[in-house]
């Protein structure tokens, strides 16, 4: 029988929206899978070398993304990393035979690309007063690839509203096999695009019937400020 676990906000230093786990030769408690393409969005697939996992972003509504953002930022991408793995020199490195054995609960391989955005407002979060720009890490490795459509999002020269979580991740060399990072708010769901007009498009709308689920709408700026400031809809 493969075990299942429903880890929430903080659990795996991952995202705030909910993340269910299939584990096949189960892995330590707070390790974090690799990610591997997936045709749905907010899911990913991943079989490590020394694990085997598959796993999915639980979609959440847009209200519950707004209200547990620690973050909300707008402003424009101005670099995407190339894709890199969760240790200081961003090598690949094998769970096999490059994992800390020092930890009671090490952390997992997996890939990470970092985006920067230049500021243009801060909405929520004293972590980015006075920045003029704040590097978010998107794990993964989808952005710039066809197979990502929301990764098309986050490209360089798209102006966005980001709603962002301060989490700790696995992270081979850090403290404690972790390091606390600025990630995206229930995945790609944190990410909306500001298109003419200052409407707002979610990176969730490019899977209709997900964006259904999550009862999304039309926004402007506007709006969506009034929400992350409590003013609901």
């Amino acid at each position: 029988m493969v075990p299942m676990a429903t880890l929430r906000r903080g659990g795996l230093g991952f995202v705030g929206a909910a993340v269910a786990i299939l584990i096949f030769g189960r892995p330590p408690a707070n390790s974090t899978p690799a990610l591997t393409p997936s045709s749905a969005a907010g899911s990913t697939e991943a079989e490590p070398a020394g694990m085997a996992a598959r796993f999915k972003y639980a979609f959440m509504s847009e209200s519950d993304v707004v209200e547990m953002a620690d973050l909300a930022v707008r402003g424009t991408v101005s670099d995407v990393s190339k894709v890199r793995w969760n240790q200081e020199n961003g090598d690949r490195w094998s769970m096999d035979g490059d994992r800390p054995t020092n930890l009671d609960h090490p952390p997992a391989a997996f890939p990470i690309q970092t985006v920067t955005v230049r500021l243009d407002d801060v909405w929520r979060g004293a972590v980015a007063a006075g920045r003029t720009s704040l590097d978010v890490v998107v794990l993964g490795n989808g952005i710039g690839q066809p197979w990502n459509a929301e990764g098309a999002f986050l490209t360089p020269g798209t102006e966005v509203v980001l709603l962002l979580d301060e989490r700790d991740i696995g992270w081979r060399d850090g403290p404690g096999g972790r390091k606390e990072v600025l990630t995206l708010s229930g995945a790609y769901q944190g990410v909306y695009r500001v298109e003419e007009g200052e409407r707002l498009t979610n990176a969730a709308e490019v899977r209709g019937s997900q964006a259904a689920e999550r009862g999304l709408r039309a926004l402007h700026v506007h709006e969506l400020h009034r929400l992350v400031d409590g003013g609901g809809s």
